[in-house]
């Protein structure tokens, strides 16, 4: 995503959120420091030969993926640097755990940075809550939770507007603009929306069911980035699981203006950057 100036600077992998795709980084790269690299550490369904293999996408499968992937780009590194946003923040911590489990090896994670990363026990939406007749209905939290800040739709506009059938959501896509009317193949676009819908629904059930325990590693160190604006569907104080799990010498807290989602974006983006930068910065020349 980012090739930086300086060889010796360790970079930085960053993991896909609950979307599945890295694009959210895409602002964060053109403020960090130009000496730091920034590699993406993509989600497996957007390569299909892997979708068979990895199609069960539990917080600890995908980390188990992730670090095939470091281990083949990087092999003879000992220790790497995680950056997740959201859910992508827990599966860099699932690979800090499972790197310690491995006693035939001293590679692990130098620092991970989580970027407002919830538990279970700080989600306010629970896929779970909803009735036995609930497919219309996860499919429009989904759509909602995805697209309904920037797009300007609340969820109730969603449930009554949208889920009748397929033909219905797709004209709601266009009409709020996730969709153009003008794509050249406007059917391949509305798969590949549905798609990202299932991937978000499957990384969110994952989150419901991933359990945070003690921190394995002494090498790994946690800069957790809480938001200082969060909407009232975003999760509530998620740090606090986190930091009861992790040494406290091992654990920083830091707080940054925006909400869960437009702490990604400018303007707030760049404070995140400048944050980053100064910790990476520091411990390289200390």
């Amino acid at each position: 995503m980012k090739k930086g100036t300086c060889s010796s600077q360790a970079p930085i992998f960053v993991i896909a959120p609950t979307g599945g795709t890295c694009f959210i980084y895409r602002d964060l790269c053109k403020y960090l420091n130009t000496s730091i690299t920034v590699l993406a550490l993509k989600y497996p369904d957007i390569s299909p030969s892997l979708f068979s293999e990895h199609s069960e996408d539990s917080v600890a499968n995908l980390a188990s993926y992730y670090i095939e992937v470091l281990r083949s780009i990087q092999p003879e590194a000992t220790s790497y640097i995680l950056l997740g946003t959201s859910f992508g923040g827990m599966v860099g911590y699932e690979m800090s755990q499972q790197l310690s489990s491995l006693s035939s090896t001293s590679v692990h994670i130098s620092r991970l940075f989580m970027i407002d990363t919830p538990t279970k026990e700080s989600l306010r939406i629970h896929f779970d809550d909803t009735t036995s007749n609930s497919n219309k209905n996860v499919k429009a939290i989904v759509l909602w939770a995805m697209f309904g800040t920037k797009h300007n739709f609340s969820l109730a506009q969603v449930e009554h507007e949208c889920m009748k059938d397929e033909e219905q959501l797709k004209r709601f896509c266009i009409d709020k603009k996730i969709l153009s009317s003008n794509a050249v193949d406007l059917d391949a676009e509305f798969r590949k929306v549905c798609q990202y819908m299932h991937i978000f629904e499957r990384n969110m059930r994952a989150i419901e069911d991933y359990t945070v325990e003690l921190l394995k590693s002494r090498r790994t160190e946690v800069n957790y980035i809480q938001v200082k604006s969060p909407r009232p569907h975003d999760p509530v104080e998620p740090y606090q699981t986190w930091c009861q799990a992790v040494p406290r010498n091992q654990f920083k807290l830091f707080h940054i203006d925006g909400d869960h989602l437009s702490v990604n974006f400018e303007p707030y983006v760049q404070q995140l950057a400048s944050l980053i930068n100064k910790e990476l910065l520091s411990s390289s020349m200390s």
